[in-house]
């Protein structure tokens, strides 16, 4: 582990010490596809991979996560769990909400989720993404047999390219003063497994187990195909509640943007 940066040193062996199953690296390709293939190997439900930088990294519809060495923290977990695979959409919010609890305790400012799968900080009235949530899945028949969930979180960074500058932000940029990869990671982890067991016991209590921390809740967004409407909250089965005129919609899938706000000069 020489080559592993402090932080992550420090999180291989704690890991270790709990006997979680774990592969911490310096570099690699893709974090979810690394345990992907472990999962196929048969990794066991919890198993790990942090990196310290993966140069492939992807968020969802194929997009890249930048993750730059130092400044990023990149893992993602094995889960098996005993669901049915039309139960498995909400794992996306299950994760923002882990990953949610373990960024608000280094943070002054609010942190929540945005369905189905972004973090986003409130920076003076303007939302930037902090962290996002990839979620992969196996069906083996009627079975879920793996699912892999990447949770990528900007720690360190302070600049970023310029298409993204208005978009993003960090925990540095947002003025925590702990920068400690190897404590958020071990937070996170504890945070998913704590979350995991309450959806498993009563996953109808995800709506509103979400609500105090859904960023666009009562907001207007666009759905694909510029659609307006109102955010009006989660289903238990995790689509987003739309309401367009007088219409309730649910969304399955696909972009949500929250939209502009326009004002009338008179």
């Amino acid at each position: 582990m020489s080559d592993l940066s402090p932080d992550l040193a420090r999180c291989a062996e704690a890991l270790a010490q709990r006997r979680r199953d774990a592969r911490v690296v310096a570099r690699t390709g893709s974090t979810n596809d690394d345990a992907r293939a472990w999962a196929q190997s048969g990794a066991p439900h919890g198993a790990v991979v942090i990196a310290d930088t993966q140069e492939r990294g992807r968020g969802r519809h194929g997009r890249a996560w930048s993750s730059p060495p130092g400044e990023s923290l990149a893992l993602s977990v094995v889960l098996r769990p005993r669901v049915a695979p039309t139960a498995l959409p909400p794992i996306a919010l299950v994760a923002g909400l882990a990953a949610r609890s373990a960024v608000a305790r280094r943070l002054s400012a609010p942190v929540a989720v945005k369905w189905p799968n972004d973090l986003l900080l409130d920076e003076r009235g303007h939302l930037r993404k902090l962290a996002g949530v990839l979620v992969e899945g196996a069906i083996a028949g009627m079975r879920v047999d793996h699912v892999v969930v990447g949770i990528g979180i900007n720690v360190a960074r302070t600049e970023f390219p310029p298409e993204l500058a208005h978009l993003a932000t960090s925990l540095a940029r947002a003025g925590a003063t702990d920068l400690d990869r190897g404590s958020l990671a071990l937070e996170v982890l504890d945070a998913l497994d704590e979350e995991l067991a309450a959806w498993t016991l009563a996953p109808e209590t995800i709506g509103s187990r979400l609500r105090p921390h859904d960023a666009i809740l009562g907001r207007a967004v666009l759905l694909e195909g510029d659609v307006r409407g109102i955010a009006d909250g989660i289903d238990p089965d995790g689509r987003l509640r739309v309401r367009v005129d007088d219409e309730l919609r649910r969304a399955h899938a696909g972009e949500v943007r929250l939209a502009r706000v326009t004002t009338d000069d008179g």
